[in-house]
Order: structure tokens, then sequence, then C-alpha cells
């Protein structure tokens, strides 16, 4: 399976100057420098923790439906927009909300048919034969939660002080740790 993003999000999960402050720092000359560290961070942290942080509209490929659940591979997910596929005469077919079910609450989100339905036959051989647009993130920036903030800040924090001597090691422990609480694993 791979994705694409077809809407991306606005802006960043934090505020530059909430990454200065975080970083004490004042001066405008390293704006640009904090900009590109932070969009960095916060693509590590999403990268991460598997999850998108400000609402995202995505496509996911699969090459067929699976024998049992299908499950997405970002979350959290508000949402999903449509499910279409590459029906057994190669023509592009939309499959009705009303013949499958969601579990946005699970971990990973969940489809499968309702019941009583099957999934339908996809076109053999077909690379990225059913698609799901879905739209992913918490919503705005003061909606992410701020452990996740906290996480992605300790990385930029990493970035900003280690320019290669080793001295963000602790930092990225942290972020490490802040970003983990939300994933279910351990970080040693």
């Amino acid at each position: 399976m791979s994705w694409n993003v077809v809407t991306p999000p606005v802006g960043l999960p934090v505020l530059l100057a909430e990454a200065k402050e975080h970083l004490r720092q004042t001066l405008d000359v390293d704006d640009l420098d904090i900009t590109v560290k932070l969009q960095a961070a916060v693509a590590w942290a999403q990268e991460f923790q598997g999850k998108l942080y400000l609402t995202t509209t995505i496509d996911e490929f699969f090459d067929c439906f699976p024998r049992g659940v299908l499950e997405l591979s970002l979350e959290p997910v508000q949402e999903i927009t449509s499910i279409t596929y590459f029906d057994t005469a190669g023509d592009s077919q939309t499959w009705l909300s009303s013949l499958w079910q969601k579990d946005l609450d699970a971990d990973p989100v969940r489809i499968m048919p309702e019941p009583g339905q099957t999934w339908p036959l996809t076109e053999s051989r077909r690379m990225k034969a059913v698609t799901v647009r879905y739209v992913a993130g918490y919503g705005n920036l003061a909606t992410v939660p701020p452990e996740i903030k906290s996480g992605f800040l300790m990385k930029l924090a990493e970035l900003y002080v280690d320019r290669g001597d080793g001295e963000g090691a602790k930092q990225r422990q942290a972020a490490e740790y802040m970003l983990a609480m939300g994933k279910n694993v351990v970080v040693g």
C-alpha cells in the first residue's frame, strides 16, 4: 500500500513565535532556519507516530481488497470520503458507503463490508486497484494535543542545537518519549 496527499494541510501545527519561544530565540535572523527545521521536525514526528497533525486529504492505495479487514495507514481519521476500485472488467467503480462499515476509533482505522456483503472483486494483476480517500489529522493547530506539540518542539530543539556535534541526543530521546505516548511503543 502507498498513499498520496490530495489536499495538504494549511501551515504548520505550531506558530513560528511558539517555536522561537521554545528555542529562547528573540531575534529574527534565524527565522528561515527555524522554519525549515520546524518543518523537518513535524515531518519526522508524523512519520514516527504514523499520524497527521493538521487536516489533510489522503488517497491510500491497495492492490486489492483484503480477505478480512482493510486497515488505513494514517490517523487520526476524521472521515472516509470514498472507496473506489477497478472492477474485473477494468472499469472504475465507487463502492457505495451503505455497503461497508468503518471504525474510526480503532488503531488503526478499519473498514470491512457490512454484514451480508462481500468485498467487490477487482481487476487481477492491477497495482493500486483500490483507492480509499479520507480526511486525516486532528484539525487545526489548536486541536493538536500538547504532548505532541512538545514532542516535535523537542525535535526542533535537537535539530537547532545539534549542528553535527552530537549535542542533541538528549532532546532526541525526550522527543521520542513525548511522541511515543500516542503511539503504543516503548522507547529505550
